[in-house]
């Protein structure tokens, strides 16, 4: 399956409800400087395509960018637990 499709398949699941807030390419590229390396592709994309957070399995996909402590990229440290 080429990232197109599975864009199409996750973007097709997500949107049934209607549309979700996008991440800008300015959010990707702080959350990238948060993280400390630059995200896959295909998440980036999913991240702008589709929407920014709020979907997935359990619909458990964060968000880049809103309140620190609920963020991919400003959550919780592994080492902070």
């Amino acid at each position: 399956m080429t990232d197109e499709e599975v864009l199409n398949l996750v973007a097709k699941r997500a949107l049934q409800d209607g549309e979700l807030p996008r991440a800008t390419s300015e959010q990707i590229k702080e959350a990238e400087a948060a993280l400390g390396f630059p995200l896959p592709p295909l998440l980036s994309r999913l991240y702008r395509e589709v929407g920014n957070g709020g979907f997935g399995p359990d619909c458990q996909l964060l968000p880049l960018t809103g309140s620190p402590s609920s963020t991919a990229a400003y959550g919780p440290k592994p080492n902070d637990a």
